[in-house]
């Protein structure tokens, strides 16, 4: 949409928001503001992704705030994180912010300001927004008793700021589940968080974060050029049938281990096959890495693979791990 915002257009039936409402119902809202009626439903409200826990507060409930923003640029599109007071609803939001944050950096720029704006003696949040938006300009608010909505504009884009308790939540749990993911990921379809201009598919496909700024993810058709010229093959189709041949019956998958992304200089290629030996491990049959130029990042790429795997629900098998480390190992002395 030009240089000035980015937007999601998503095609979806009723069948598809009738069996995800927790997802759907966010986007598909009407109207601004959302409903602020509430009463505490029959289950208690469990966010979809984790949220960035705050100092506790007290004892009672949970306080969520989250900010979208979109400003111009492909991967601002989700990326925004909601956070959470556990122990404290929104009525006495305003008395946790006041309270010096145990660690600072985990606080973002917006909840730093709006606690700078909270006044003393004052319980809620409500006035420290009006502040922020008087500053920023043009603003709009609607303030409920456990929701508090905002939409600021700054030049000729919006951010939308958040702020409802688990009262609010736990009676309309699809419209604050939905909501959270909007902020975390622009597909209301995906289960997967994305790296910068990372591609995006479905929930098999497989993209793990190595340290800060390496990655490793499936192979995609655009990279064949990569793979041929880091592993002489004449073509993938040719590498698979090299790496693969007797693999049993596991799920067998080609990955690209990138830097930064997926546009970056390609590091390596790995050869694992999924759900083999046992249901709940992972061959290595395959690894083949550039040359480094950071040896002591490169030495650490076998752990974390190793780990990131187990998050998948992946054990590596005893050889294999052996075999990532020794072959680690080498490359590190070549490069020394």
């Amino acid at each position: 949409m030009g240089i000035d915002l980015e937007e999601a257009f998503c095609f979806v039936d009723d069948a598809r928001v009738a069996e995800q409402p927790d997802r759907w119902a966010y986007p598909l809202h009407p109207s601004w503001p959302l409903p602020d009626a509430a009463a505490p439903g029959p289950e208690p409200f469990v966010p979809p992704f984790p949220c960035v826990e705050l100092a506790p507060a007290g004892d009672t409930g949970a306080t969520y705030l989250l900010f979208t923003s979109l400003n111009a640029r492909h991967d601002t599109l989700g990326w925004d994180e909601t956070y959470v007071f556990p122990g404290v609803r929104l009525p006495r939001a305003g008395t946790a912010l006041r309270r010096p944050p145990h660690d600072p950096d985990a606080w973002p720029q917006h909840l730093l300001e709006l606690r700078a704006l909270v006044g003393p003696g004052e319980a809620g949040i409500a006035p420290a927004l009006e502040r922020l938006g008087r500053a920023e300009g043009e603003p709009l608010i609607h303030v409920g008793e456990h929701l508090v909505q905002m939409v600021l504009r700054k030049g000729t884009v919006y951010e939308h700021a958040y702020a409802f308790d688990d009262v609010w939540a736990s009676a309309h749990p699809d419209l604050a589940a939905s909501l959270i993911h909007h902020a975390y990921h622009w597909d209301p379809g995906c289960t997967r968080r994305h790296g910068f201009m990372m591609p995006c598919t479905h929930d098999a496909y497989l993209d793990l974060r190595l340290g800060e700024a390496d990655r490793v993810r499936d192979y995609e058709p655009y990279d064949e050029p990569l793979v041929t010229a880091l592993t002489g093959a004449r073509s993938v189709d040719e590498l698979r049938r090299e790496i693969f041949q007797d693999a049993g019956a596991g799920e067998r998958r080609l990955l690209m281990v990138l830097g930064l992304d997926h546009h970056s200089e390609l590091i390596g290629v790995v050869g694992a096959v999924l759900g083999h030996p046992a249901p709940d491990a992972c061959e290595l049959r395959y690894l083949r890495m550039a040359r480094p130029r950071r040896p002591r990042q490169l030495a650490r790429l076998g752990e974390a693979l190793c780990y990131e795997l187990r998050r998948e629900g992946s054990q590596l098998s005893a050889e294999s791990s052996v075999f990532i480390s020794l072959y680690v190992r080498s490359l590190v002395c070549e490069a020394l």
